[in-house]
């Protein structure tokens, strides 16, 4: 497994002082995280307004965090925001509380349950997709909604 190396090696992009990355992200989010790995490997640092973000981008550095190093990560400032749309359901929740809602919500996410309703959901996006005409624009919010 490989380490991750200091914060003040992490390459990353040029930033503008105060903001760091923040106008960048904003005008192409999916197009800035898309160049990081390209750019800069699989770990990269960049900075919005006053918080560092590191991006990892390997999925055995993703693993390496997410499975054997979770205890060390937490969710950020932005959750808490959500918190008062969201409660504290799976997204929002850290730590036990977590852990009791992904216990309850598993059962539904295995393979006997998925194969259940596998044939709607494929229906469902059949019935989507003919309905998309080339070119056209949607409301994807709406949409997933």
């Amino acid at each position: 497994m490989r380490r991750l190396p200091e914060r003040a090696l992490l390459p990353g992009p040029v930033e503008t002082p105060v903001v760091g990355s923040l106008v960048t992200f904003a005008k192409d989010p999916l197009g800035f995280l898309c160049e990081l790995p390209k750019t800069y490997g699989d770990i990269a640092s960049y900075r919005m307004a006053d918080m560092r973000v590191v991006a990892l981008s390997h999925p055995d550095l993703i693993e390496e965090l997410l499975l054997r190093n979770h205890q060390i990560t937490h969710k950020d400032a932005i959750y808490e925001l959500l918190h008062p749309l969201l409660g504290e359901g799976l997204l929002t929740s850290e730590d036990d509380k977590w852990r009791a809602q992904r216990k309850l919500a598993a059962p539904s996410l295995s393979r006997r349950h998925v194969e259940l309703y596998a044939n709607t959901m494929v229906e469902c996006a059949r019935d989507f997709a003919a309905g998309l005409g080339h070119g056209s624009v949607r409301e994807l919010h709406a949409d997933m909604g």
